[in-house]
């Protein structure tokens, strides 16, 4: 039996959209987004293409694509290599990744690396920065919705 997907809209107390997908090997996952920031990553070219290779529906905007991206991820128990494109990952990274199989990388930090490794490590290292701040705020009691509203 297929598991159904539950891509379920969920407006959250800061400005974006969320979605609970899952299950994903037996746990379930949620995604946050930035309706923009997620709408522009989309937009590229090399991105779109790939996407559309896989059956996203790319006229149906950004919702539709999400509710594909859950019933991959629920078909397959896991999470499909192209879940890197609505992260954010570079899409010569992405395709690097499911050409190679993980392997051949230039660097690897958050993601495998195949382009651009100073790129991919400035990234890393902006993301650890924010990393920090978040953890030392939730430490210090701050409560994850406080989080986001502050963002």
């Amino acid at each position: 039996m297929r598991p159904t997907p539950c891509w379920r809209p969920t407006p959250p107390p800061w400005p974006g959209r969320g979605s609970l997908c899952g299950p994903c090997a037996g746990a379930a996952a949620a995604v946050w987004y930035w309706c923009t920031g997620g709408e522009r990553q989309l937009e590229q070219e090399e991105v779109a293409r790939l996407l559309e290779r896989d059956g996203y529906p790319l006229a149906g905007g950004l919702e539709a694509m999400l509710d594909h991206l859950a019933s991959r991820m629920a078909g397959s128990g896991g999470f499909p290599h192209e879940v890197g494109l609505f992260l954010g990952y570079p899409a010569e990274d992405v395709e690097g990744f499911r050409r190679h199989g993980g392997q051949g990388y230039k660097y690897s930090g958050l993601w495998k690396v195949y382009s651009d490794v100073e790129r991919a490590q400035r990234c890393f290292r902006q993301y650890g920065c924010c990393r920090r701040a978040l953890c030392r705020r939730l430490e210090a009691g701050c409560r994850l919705v406080q989080l986001f509203r502050t963002a």
